[in-house]
C-alpha cells in the first residue's frame, strides 16, 4: 500500500475527471486498485456504497479489498484524534464521519492521504489537511497522485 483515498478524492475522479474525457485517469487508478497500492478505510466504502448507480459505485463494487477494516490498532487511533480534535466529526455532515478513520488508517501503515478537502485554518473544526499538517502527516490532491506517479493524459 502507497496511499489511503478519502472518499471525496474518488467523488473527484469522477466529477472533475470524467471517464470520457480522462479514460487514463480510471485505467491508472483501477490499475493501482488491483495491486493495492490505493487502499482505503471500511468507512469510505460505506460513504461510497450509498451512491449507488454512479461511475465511482460501479468501479469500488469491483474492489472490496482495498477498503481496510477498523482493526483494533486504528480504532485505538480513532479514539486518540477524537479526543485531542473534537470537531473532526461534524454531526450534522454525514460524510464527514469518515475523516478520522481515513487519517488513523493511513498513520497506522505509514502512508499519505490523498484527499480534495481543503484546510480550514481551524483546528476546531479542522478538515483532513489541518490535522496532517498539525501531526506532520503527509497528503495531496489527486492531481498531486498523478504527477507524482508521472501518469499522462495525452489527447489521442
Amino acid at each position: 500500500m502507497k496511499y489511503i483515498i478519502d472518499a471525496c478524492s474518488l467523488i473527484g475522479l469522477k466529477d472533475t475527471y470524467r471517464k470520457s474525457v480522462f479514460p487514463d485517469a480510471w485505467t491508472n487508478i483501477e490499475n493501482y486498485f488491483k495491486e493495492k497500492k490505493i487502499c482505503s478505510c471500511h468507512e469510505v466504502y460505506e460513504e461510497i456504497m450509498r451512491k449507488e448507480g454512479d461511475s465511482v459505485f460501479d468501479l469500488i463494487k469491483k474492489y472490496t479489498d482495498i477498503f481496510i477494516p477498523p482493526y483494533k490498532e486504528i480504532q485505538i487511533k480513532v479514539k486518540e484524534l477524537l479526543s485531542k480534535y473534537h470537531g473532526l466529526i461534524r454531526v450534522k455532515n454525514k460524510d464527514s464521519g469518515a475523516d478520522p478513520w481515513v487519517i488513523a488508517t493511513a498513520i497506522i501503515n505509514e502512508v499519505p492521504i490523498i484527499t480534495e478537502e481543503k484546510k480550514t485554518g481551524d483546528i476546531n473544526y479542522p478538515h483532513i489537511p489541518d490535522i496532517c499538517e498539525a501531526l506532520k502527516h503527509p497528503y495531496m490532491k489527486l492531481v498531486d497522485l498523478f504527477e507524482k506517479e508521472g501518469f499522462r493524459f495525452i489527447n489521442r
